[in-house]
């Protein structure tokens, strides 16, 4: 680095002498300065290698700086800001798309193929609690009608047991695939908020708040899913999910078809296994 020497004076007796970087790009101005006593000048200088010979030393000061000195220097083009809203678990990489989400009338759809499903699946744990009366009744040696008569009666606990039902089919086909058969066969998945897949703990608590949507032919769920830009009703907002297309979640999120196989047969013998259970304590 380069130095420059300067010569500034504390007092009108007094030389101070010493050395400054020399800065690129600022000049400097020369100031003089009359000193009174020249022998103590001469001294002071002589000490620091300088000989003055007028009683008067010349004190640099920096050129006041302007604005042009620094913008000169800068890259015509800055890089632009990273943009918060494009990061990603891998860094940012692009924008992101905001997920659009289904609104009321398809879910509704979706959710009329479930309960037909529903339904077909109560039909076989019927049949199934049928052939256990047939096999109870063997046992005995009593007659199918009289111990299926002890059954006849639908009791509270058949009500509470097949909305237990429901909400095990619900929560395990969304908790694990992100899909029941209705939302699967009309292209809908269930996603968190950030586009991940959705789990069990969130499938269980939109499906549980899904009894307060429903309320009044599902008024409650359609006036929250008006007011909210991506369709979400209030169990979507307490999860922290999205019902959205197939289409509008990142690949590597959406979980298979064979999966989707097995997560149906495991809330069917869930949904199955309940209703029996509610039959039994009828």
């Amino acid at each position: 680095m380069r130095y420059s020497m300067y010569l500034a004076v504390a007092d009108t007796d007094r030389v101070q002498v010493g050395f400054s970087p020399d800065l690129a790009g600022v000049s400097f101005v020369g100031e003089r300065v009359e000193v009174p006593s020249r022998r103590r000048s001469q001294e002071s200088a002589a000490s620091a290698g300088v000989a003055l010979s007028r009683g008067f030393v010349v004190r640099y000061r920096p050129r006041e700086a302007h604005l042009s000195d620094f913008t000169s220097q800068l890259p015509s083009e800055l890089p632009p800001e990273p943009d918060p809203t494009h990061f990603t678990l891998g860094g940012y990489t692009g924008p992101s798309r905001v997920i659009e989400g289904v609104s009321f009338w398809p879910r509704v759809g979706a959710r009329m193929i479930d309960i037909v499903v529903m339904t077909f699946l109560g039909f076989i744990a019927g049949a199934i609690f049928g052939v256990v009366l047939a096999i109870v009744a063997t046992m005995l040696r009593q007659p199918l009608a009289v111990v299926a008569a002890r059954y006849q009666r639908a009791g509270i606990a058949v009500f509470v047991f097949s909305v237990l039902a429901g909400v095990a089919y619900h929560t395990i086909c969304d908790g694990l695939h992100g899909s029941t058969v209705g939302k699967l066969v009309l292209n809908m998945v269930v996603v968190r908020e950030d586009g991940t897949p959705c789990d069990l703990a969130a499938a269980l608590k939109r499906e549980v708040a899904y009894f307060f949507d429903a309320l009044f032919f599902g008024l409650i769920g359609y006036v929250s899913m008006k007011k909210s830009p991506q369709e979400q009703r209030y169990g979507d907002h307490w999860a922290h999910t999205i019902v959205c297309r197939r289409t509008a979640v990142a690949p590597q999120y959406l979980r298979s078809g064979r999966r989707f196989a097995g997560v149906l047969a495991l809330a069917s013998v869930a949904n199955i296994a309940l209703v029996i259970v509610g039959l039994l304590l009828t």
